[in-house]
């Protein structure tokens, strides 16, 4: 099984590094302590794709919190 997730890991970063920019985005998020190979690919192809902003990554990853408030 280790070699198995070795190889999937390996060809994960063979994609990453033929794309610029994805690659310039994941050495930033690399920089967060805690955050792994696998969650760097998954926090990073939103931003990459749809051309999302920092306040937007943050209520994507659920660490901006909302008030409870209705009538706006």
């Amino acid at each position: 099984m280790d070699d198995a997730i070795e190889k999937i890991e390996a060809e994960m970063l063979e994609l990453i590094k033929s794309n610029t920019a994805f690659m310039t985005i994941i050495r930033l998020l690399n920089q967060c302590q805690g955050v792994g190979k696998i969650m760097l690919a998954f926090i990073a192809q939103p931003i990459i794709s749809t051309n999302l902003n920092l306040k937007a990554l943050g209520s994507y990853c659920g660490v901006v919190p909302f008030g409870k408030e209705s009538g706006r």
